[in-house]
């Protein structure tokens, strides 16, 4: 995460967190758009990020910090079950790769960290559309 935003400072969060991700791609905001980068990728483009919409702001947030633990799993593996992800572009190898590296691939740091994202990024949310 970018120890910089506002989000991580004010959640007092950890400098990793591991998040399910499936299918989402990075933000790459349009030329000249300022994007402030909440947290980035292992590649490092952008995962989580703030832009500005009309007169407010919109997060935008790939990973899903809301699905943790045994739902995590769960999810993951139906997701690689469902007819959907071959809409995607997935091939069955494709598909096969991903449920080996999920059985290998726990949630390493537990669902504590990402409900400590969700809490900041809805505080800031509120916070900002009170002003």
């Amino acid at each position: 995460v970018n120890p910089e935003n506002e989000i991580v400072r004010e959640g007092r969060l950890p400098s990793v967190i591991y998040q399910i991700v499936s299918g989402g791609g990075s933000i790459i905001p349009d030329e000249g758009q300022p994007l402030d980068v909440v947290g980035w990728y292992p590649n490092g483009t952008a995962a989580i990020g703030i832009v500005p919409y009309g007169q407010g702001r919109i997060i935008m947030c790939n990973p899903h910090p809301n699905i943790t633990g045994k739902k995590a799993e769960i999810w993951r593996t139906g997701l690689l079950n469902g007819e959907y992800i071959k809409h995607w572009g997935w091939t069955k190898e494709m598909i096969a790769q991903e449920r080996k590296q999920i059985e290998n691939d726990k949630d390493p740091d537990g669902p504590e960290p990402d409900w400590a994202l969700s809490k900041a990024m809805l505080s800031y949310a509120y916070r900002k559309a009170s002003e």
